[in-house]
Formats: C-alpha cells, sequence, structure tokens
C-alpha cells in the first residue's frame, strides 16, 4: 500500500496523511474488484492508478460557496474587461456548483450569458458526469434561501433541482488534472479556491505556475484568502479586500490600486 500511496500522491500532488490512507484502504478493494486486477498488482494496470486517484477525491462543494469573495470577483472581471468577451475557468470544479455559481453571479454583475463561457474541470470523471447533468440534490443548496432558488433553478424531482437553462447554456466540463499543463489560455478569471492547501508545495507551486500562465494579461485568479502567501513572486497583484482575489500584471505595464467599489451581488 505504500508504493500505491506514494503514486497517487505523486500523479495528484497531494500531501500524504491519515486521511489519504483511510480512504486508500476503502477505495483499493473496490478499484481492485471493479477491474478484476489484485491489489499488489496494481502497477500493472495503468486505470488502477487512475481510478483509486479520481475515487479518492473528495467533491466538497456547494453552491455560492464564500459567496461575497465570488461575487467581487465576478463583478471586477466584467468592470475590468469591458464588452469584451469573457473566458472564466473553474479549477478542480468538483460536481460543478461553482461552476454554475459562476455562470450565475457573472449575469449578476451584469454580464450578458451570449458574453462568457466558463470552463469546469476536475479529474474525477464520475464528479463531471454530475455536473453535466446539473440537477442537485438539497445538500448542495446549504445556505441558499429558497427566494434564490427559485429564481436560479427549476425543481427537477422531490429534494432534487436543476439549474436554470440560461445558467447551464455558457459552461462546458472536461477532464484536467492540475498538474497537466492548462487546458486553456487568455482567461479572464480562474477560480480554484482552497485546492492549494491540499497539496504538497512543490506540487502547489507548480499547479499555480500552470494557472498564472492561463491568465490573460490584467486577469484575475481567485484562490483561497490562506492560500494567497503561496502566490508571491509569480506577477500578481493582491485586490483590496479579504484575500484571496489577484490580478496577473500585464508586462510593462503598473498595476493600479483597486479601488472600493459597490458589487453587484446575488444576495443570500
Amino acid at each position: 500500500m505504500n508504493g500505491l500511496a506514494e503514486a497517487v500522491c505523486s500523479a495528484m500532488g497531494w500531501a500524504d496523511g491519515s486521511s489519504l490512507r483511510a480512504r486508500l484502504d476503502r477505495v483499493v478493494p473496490e478499484v481492485s474488484k471493479a477491474l478484476g486486477v489484485p491489489a499488489a498488482r496494481w502497477s500493472s494496470d495503468p486505470r488502477f492508478l487512475e481510478l483509486v486517484a479520481e475515487r479518492c477525491t473528495v467533491p466538497e462543494t456547494y453552491f455560492f460557496r464564500h459567496q461575497e469573495q465570488l461575487a467581487r470577483a465576478c463583478a471586477e472581471v466584467v468592470r475590468s474587461f469591458g464588452e469584451a468577451p469573457l473566458k472564466v475557468w473553474s479549477a478542480a470544479c468538483a460536481t460543478g456548483e461553482e461552476a454554475y455559481s459562476l455562470s450565475m453571479q457573472l449575469v449578476a454583475a451584469g454580464a450578458q450569458a451570449e458574453r462568457f463561457t466558463v470552463l469546469g474541470t476536475d479529474v474525477s470523471e464520475t464528479s463531471l458526469a454530475r455536473a453535466r447533468d446539473a440537477r442537485y440534490p438539497e445538500w448542495s443548496f446549504r445556505g441558499v434561501p429558497l427566494e434564490v432558488r427559485r429564481r436560479n433553478f427549476v425543481r427537477a424531482a422531490p429534494g432534487r433541482f436543476s439549474v436554470a437553462a440560461r445558467f447551464v447554456a455558457p459552461v462546458r466540463f472536461a477532464h484536467h488534472n492540475l498538474l497537466a499543463p492548462a487546458p486553456v489560455t487568455g482567461v479572464h478569471l480562474i477560480s480554484c479556491r482552497n485546492v492549494l492547501i491540499y497539496l504538497r508545495p512543490e506540487a502547489a507551486d507548480a499547479v499555480l505556475r500552470q494557472l498564472v500562465s492561463a491568465l490573460a494579461p490584467e486577469g484575475l485568479l481567485l484562490i483561497g484568502a490562506a492560500e494567497q502567501r503561496l502566490a508571491v513572486n509569480l506577477g500578481l497583484e493582491a485586490l483590496e479586500g479579504d484575500g484571496g482575489l489577484l490580478r496577473k500584471s500585464a508586462p510593462g505595464r503598473p498595476m493600479p490600486q483597486a479601488a472600493a467599489r459597490a458589487l453587484s451581488l446575488i444576495h443570500i
């Protein structure tokens, strides 16, 4: 198991720990049975490692998570790039709630749905299938008032809601490991919140550099406030506020200080 744990950590950039070991104890027998490959021979089938890594991911997310931070980022990107078509990337999007939240919040900030695209990526095909389905249980709406749910979702079944079609249209999903080259470039806003803290330091640095390389000049990177310290010396300027929103400096241009401004919010 030690060799497999190290292989999973290397493939995903994860820091090893007791929680990962506990997940491996549960996941490895499941994968072994599904593939018909003895666990001791995991290295003989590349699908084994891939499936173990996918099943060890923890898709912990919900709609409008840390909503004020999300709203500020969307308002800032709409303000900064005028009428230009916007490219937005929700990295490590899990089951898609954040990608759709970005779509809703961009509209709330004044962007027309035809003006932007949102790419959601994740390493888990199971999570991506749920994201494409765009139907969610009550647990995905914790903290979201019924009024917001009625305005942005459609009841699909008892206890399940579908994202309204106008917010689904600009969003697409794709498989991607954060350690791989970025799947898109010239991005105006990237959201990758509270992911880096689970990575090894060298992996977190590599991921951050990939994210920054994908940003358009003066594009915005949204990470967790506690992760901002990891992004020093990468050509980013922290915007005023509660942390976690960074702007990529344009070559040869001084970066103006962000001024306080009113934001268009989905109030929850």
